[in-house]
This record gives C-alpha cells, sequence and structure tokens, in this order.
C-alpha cells in the first residue's frame, strides 16, 4: 500500500505555458496572472487524485496551450465534464450543487468538487484512518464538506454577498480567499512569471492542506461515531451516547497529526 506521501502530492513545477516534453506527464490547465482561491484549490483537489499524480499545472490564457492540457479550470469559457473542461465565467453559467441542496453558484473549486468529491473524500479519509467509511457516512460528510469548506469559496469568486439584503454587518479579511489573494504579489512588487507561479504553489499549498484538513477532522468524528453506532447496544443503554458525540466535536478543535502526513509538499 502506497503511503500517504505517495498517493497526495504537489506538481514537481508550475509554468505559465507547455514546454517542450510536458506531453509525456500529466498536465493540468487553469489561468496566469492573478490566482485566487477557487483555482488554486481546484488544481490542488485535482493533484489529489491518482491520475494526476505529479502533474504539472499550466498557467495560461492561450487557448492552443490549454487544448494540449488533459485538464483545465477556471479558464475557457467552457463547462463540460465530457471534455474535462470546468470554467464558470461564461455569461450562460449558473450551475449549482443542486443535487445536493444547495443554491449557491459553482466556482471552479466547486465544480471540481462536485464531479471528484466522493472520490476525493474516499481517497483522504482511507488513508486518515487506514479503513473505508460507510458510503452513506460519505454521503453525509460530502454535504458536510461542501457547506462547511467549499461553498464559501465558490460565494466568494462569485461576488455572492454574505447577506441577502442591505449592507453587510461585517467584513472578512482573514478567511482563506482572502489569505489567498493576499499572496498575489502588490503593484510595487516584483511580479515576474517565476514568482507568480512560485506563490500560486504556495496558494496550492495552502489551499489544500486546509481541504485535506477539513476532511481528516470530520473523517475523525464521523469514523468513531460510524463504529459507535454500528456496535450491539446493551439493553437499557442509549444506542447514541450524548457524552461521547459532545466529545468527538471537541476533539475536531486541533487539527490531527494524520493532516501533516497526507498533505505534504516535498
Amino acid at each position: 500500500m502506497a503511503t500517504l506521501q505517495e498517493m497526495l502530492h504537489l506538481p514537481h513545477e508550475v509554468v505559465p505555458t507547455v514546454t517542450t516534453g510536458t506531453d509525456l506527464c500529466k498536465t493540468i490547465g487553469t489561468h496566469n496572472g492573478t490566482f485566487h482561491c477557487d483555482d488554486a484549490l481546484a488544481c490542488a483537489m485535482l493533484l489529489l487524485l491518482p491520475e494526476y499524480k505529479g502533474a504539472t499545472i499550466v498557467r495560461s490564457r492561450d487557448e492552443s496551450e490549454l487544448a494540449k492540457c488533459n485538464i483545465v479550470v477556471d479558464v475557457g469559457a467552457v463547462y463540460d465534464h465530457s471534455k474535462l473542461r470546468y470554467d464558470h465565467h461564461q455569461r450562460s453559467f449558473g450551475d449549482t450543487l443542486s443535487e445536493a441542496g444547495f443554491t449557491t453558484k459553482l466556482s471552479a473549486c466547486g465544480l471540481v468538487y462536485r464531479h471528484y468529491g466522493m472520490r476525493l473524500l474516499r481517497i483522504v479519509t482511507t488513508a486518515a484512518t487506514g479503513g473505508k467509511l460507510p458510503e452513506k457516512v460519505l454521503a453525509m460528510m460530502y454535504k458536510k464538506v461542501y457547506a462547511g469548506f467549499v461553498e464559501h469559496i465558490d460565494a466568494i469568486d462569485n461576488g455572492i454577498p454574505v447577506c441577502a439584503t442591505g449592507d453587510a454587518n461585517y467584513s472578512v479579511s482573514t478567511g482563506l480567499s482572502s489569505r489567498v489573494g493576499n499572496l498575489n504579489p502588490q503593484w510595487n512588487q516584483p511580479n515576474s512569471t517565476e514568482i507568480r507561479n512560485d506563490l500560486f504553489r504556495k496558494a496550492m499549498h495552502v489551499t489544500g492542506g486546509e481541504f485535506v484538513d477539513s476532511i481528516v477532522r470530520l473523517a475523525t468524528s464521523c469514523g468513531r461515531l460510524a463504529t459507535s453506532l454500528q456496535r450491539p447496544c446493551r439493553r437499557g443503554q442509549s444506542c447514541y451516547p450524548k457524552r461521547r458525540a459532545r466529545r468527538f466535536s471537541s476533539s475536531l478543535t486541533a487539527p490531527g497529526a494524520a493532516t501533516s502526513r497526507i498533505w505534504s509538499m516535498s
């Protein structure tokens, strides 16, 4: 069985366009220039999948270069799962994760999660717990991870306000989207292609690490709860012990050691 480090990788390099020889490995295309949380997370998610292990990130807006990529996110004005194209900027786009009961317009990371989320949950939870969680538990986690981690990134990227009417009651400047945005060079800082690509790599590391961490913490709780519920109940005992459930919740406040083993950048 592969080690956790072997299963989950960041790319060896980030390049602005396809270069000579990149057709020998898998490539993930996204736009160049200023990056955002959704494209960084979308790429990080894909890098967790076995078929994109060790893939090179191609950052470009040149369609002829993007056409050479195996999969493209957040650029190209095309959303077509059969063609592995996942952009949300076209005017005709309005997809949401409606099949799971959500109404927020999807961004690039939401589109990737829509089609690969269940696989990602299986990969990360298996690596973190050493076993497979029941499909019903994974289905519940699929909704919880979207609601608790991915949805607000979709909303922020699409300019959806935090409140329905009137002015927002407060602004959040330390959220994941803001922190990723702040990784971009300021106008008076060096901003060469090499610098931007290196910072994008850091953005993938930040978003991917927090995505994995959110799954690991939830898996720890759900895994223990599923085990508890599968045990036969003794006469006079509750099958859903409230004290134990509360302890599961409090244990989520600190990331487990498994997270650092799963998501590491060599």
